[in-house]
């Protein structure tokens, strides 16, 4: 079997995290009516709608849907709906991936979420191996690397989708959302992870390479990755002239696996 479609380069798990979360909140929000998910693509990217026919949302409320435990204050929407997490961790996911998530809306009418990822350059047929209910590629299958990997990074739904990541890849995460709680993580567990992950803006008074920095004085600082969000010239030359690994966000998870496994064969 053999089939001809649009090829993105992006985190499979990741993605179908953010889906489900979209799918699920569009039925939080439709009491009767339909949900449908759809795609199309052109030669530069792909689209995917997750469109609902449910109450809407007004125009007010649209720029805080992606808060943490934003709710629209709905009183036909359904109680199981949760506390409000879903779509902060899409927009979490977003960060990382790039996704360029928008939404549309109108009271009484509905409501479309549209994720625009970048279409991969070859577009070729592939072998597909049936998996359950999906189907999977040979592209898909990424080894188990086996690492100890910490996080430094204030948003907690980023924590949480790096180390749901790591997870897939076989590693062993522990995640903190301060410079104290990194400390009092090494206090307890005695010796340095294999890798160490910092967010570089992390809200406070000293930053991620502040940090690093810091680390780099007990710990190889060829196994300190640095993320950032930042676009400014200055800060990624200044992260990349002390000697830490920089990651742009949105991360790739194909440069960050096979840094992962660069660390991975050198560790061994």
């Amino acid at each position: 079997m053999s089939r001809v479609a649009a090829t993105v380069v992006t985190d499979r798990d990741l993605l179908g995290r953010a889906l489900r979360n979209l799918v699920q909140n569009a039925i939080n929000y439709t009491e009767v009516g339909t949900i449908a998910i759809t795609s199309e693509f052109d030669r530069t990217h792909v689209r995917i709608r997750i469109t609902d026919t449910g109450r809407g949302i007004a125009p007010e409320h649209l720029e805080r849907v992606f808060d943490e435990f934003f709710q629209v204050g709905n009183p036909g929407r359904r109680r199981e709906g949760g506390v409000g997490l879903g779509l902060s961790i899409v927009r979490s996911i977003d960060r990382l991936l790039g996704l360029d998530i928008s939404i549309t809306s109108q009271l009484g009418v509905g409501t479309q979420f549209t994720l625009r990822l970048p279409r991969a350059r070859a577009q070729v047929e592939t072998p597909a191996v049936e998996h359950g209910d999906e189907f999977m590629t040979k592209d898909d299958a990424t080894g188990g690397l086996g690492l100890r990997v910490w996080i430094l990074d204030d948003d907690e739904s980023v924590r949480n989708a790096l180390s749901d990541r790591l997870e897939v890849w076989e590693c062993v995460s522990s995640a903190v959302a301060t410079e104290g709680e990194l400390s009092a993580l090494k206090a307890n567990e005695g010796i340095w992870p294999d890798v160490l992950i910092v967010d570089d803006m992390l809200g406070g008074t000293r930053s991620g390479l502040d940090v690093a920095r810091a680390c780099a004085s007990h710990f190889d600082r060829a196994r300190i990755i640095v993320m950032t969000g930042a676009r400014v010239p200055e800060r990624l030359s200044a992260i990349r002239e002390a000697g830490f690994e920089l990651m742009c966000k949105p991360v790739n998870p194909n440069e960050l696996h096979a840094r992962l496994r660069e660390i991975s064969r050198a560790h061994v």
